[in-house]
């Protein structure tokens, strides 16, 4: 299975004793109805994982709702039931925790923004979490959510093509850039994407910004040979 640079690192601080743990944060994540959204992740965790670090996965997961802001009334219900039974709210599927975040239809990453910070609020808020930093995957709106969120050292991975067209809306871009500001470190799958990232946010490209491209489990592939 390859493995980012940082992954010798990793297991450095394992072999000494030090077990690291991990809170990954992930839109994108596989479970039984999508097999394979998201398995880089996965196979992040997975590599993590083989390396002595515990790793825990919170998928903020986009319910549609009417246009308009989420009455009040679908929070407090969630969190009168979290009250009786986090497993009711935020139940753990394919070993990651889902949080159901109400989305009005036509808000766009702002108002992604504000559920997925709502939902993760009230998810740790019943379910906390003790980790030495925060691994963020996509930028937008789940970077952003979760730097409002927590003042642990926090890692940004970007997957998504979307993302500088996203920035093309001045608010979007000034809560990316806020968010970039207050991570450890950067990293995109690809230079080119890193590139078109820089340009859109018109930020230079600094030594916190990385390139590590999605991992991939060879082992999930059946090979044959050619004559």
């Amino acid at each position: 299975m390859a493995r980012c640079p940082a992954m010798g690192r990793l297991r450095s601080q394992s072999i000494l004793g030090n077990k690291l743990k991990i809170q990954i944060i992930t839109p994108w994540y596989p479970s039984s109805y999508h097999p394979y959204r998201g398995i880089f992740v996965k196979n992040q965790v997975s590599a993590l994982r083989e390396i002595g670090v515990d790793v825990a996965v919170e998928v903020p997961t986009i319910f549609p709702a009417p246009r308009g802001p989420v009455p009040p009334s679908i929070w407090n219900g969630a969190d009168q039931l979290a009250m009786q039974n986090p497993d009711l709210i935020f139940p753990t599927i394919g070993g990651a925790i889902q949080i159901p975040c109400p989305v009005p239809s036509g808000s766009g990453i702002p108002g992604r923004f504000t559920s997925f910070t709502d939902g993760l609020k009230m998810k740790r808020n019943y379910l906390p979490f003790n980790a030495n930093l925060e691994h963020v995957h996509v930028g937008l709106p789940t970077a952003a959510s979760v730097a409002s969120l927590s003042d642990r050292p926090l890692v940004i991975t970007e997957h998504s093509s979307q993302a500088a067209t996203q920035c093309s809306v001045p608010a979007v871009a000034e809560m990316y850039r806020k968010a970039l500001e207050s991570s450890s470190a950067f990293i995109c799958v690809s230079g080119f994407l890193q590139r078109e990232i820089s340009e859109s946010l018109n930020v230079e490209i600094n030594s916190k910004w990385k390139v590590v491209p999605n991992i991939v489990n060879f082992d999930s592939f059946s090979f044959a040979m050619r004559e």
